[in-house]
């Protein structure tokens, strides 16, 4: 079973890529200015703009896209993201839904003080994303997610791996995927989306592939 059938990826690439460029222009954006990729030194040649990087997106990359856009647009979705968001920030033991190590589903108990959350993205019923916590690999640093073994095993069902950046509420600098998030991801052979909170209520997306190709998805405002 495939993530996207072929008569969902039958699509009009020009008009998808006007479509994603309308929505991504209405929105405000936040680039990261801490370790940025491929240029530490200077924020120059650093880019997360649709337009800089279109040309590298396969079809089923604008498709992911598309459908994270379609679903941040709806309130609930990401209040529901916010939510969680909140709890990696309580920087104490919480208790989520999620896949443990095992490869089943139940209650997870992590210490949000020692590791960021993190998982998987997939589509539900209605096609509108949905993050599936996994339980850490390993803890120790509030401000790393180490992927599970386990999780790559659901790699071809799911839309991407997501993790937070949100050691704190105002992290804007941290506002997309850090050099060492690309260097794990090329191991995955996967994409990746990564959340960081600029406010108390707001958070920014990014999607990002190992190559380097990051695309800044939007700041979104959630309710507490």
């Amino acid at each position: 079973m495939a993530l996207l059938d072929q008569d969902e990826l039958n699509f009009n690439r020009e008009d998808l890529e006007a479509s994603i460029a309308e929505r991504l222009s209405e929105l405000e954006h936040s680039d990261r200015t801490e370790d940025v990729v491929g240029n530490k030194d200077s924020n120059t040649e650093y880019h997360e703009g649709f337009n800089a990087y279109k040309e590298r997106l396969s079809r089923i990359d604008l498709k992911k896209i598309n459908l994270i856009l379609s679903t941040l647009s709806d309130q609930q979705r990401v209040d529901e993201i916010g939510s969680l968001i909140q709890k990696d920030l309580s920087n104490g033991m919480i208790r989520l839904e999620g896949i443990r190590k095992d490869g089943t589903l139940g209650d997870i108990d992590v210490d949000t003080s020692q590791t960021e959350l993190g998982g998987l993205v997939v589509l539900d019923p209605d096609k509108k994303i949905k993050l599936v916590p996994y339980e850490p690999e390993r803890i120790g640093n509030n401000g790393a997610y180490s992927f599970p073994k386990i999780e790559s095993r659901n790699f071809p069902l799911s839309v991407s791996t997501f993790h937070f950046h949100a050691v704190g509420d105002h992290d804007s600098r941290y506002s997309g995927p850090s050099s060492g998030d690309m260097i794990d991801l090329s191991k995955r052979e996967h994409v990746g989306i990564v959340m960081t909170p600029i406010s108390e209520d707001t958070f920014n997306i990014d999607y990002y592939r190992a190559d380097g190709t990051i695309i800044d998805l939007g700041i979104y405002k959630y309710n507490k």
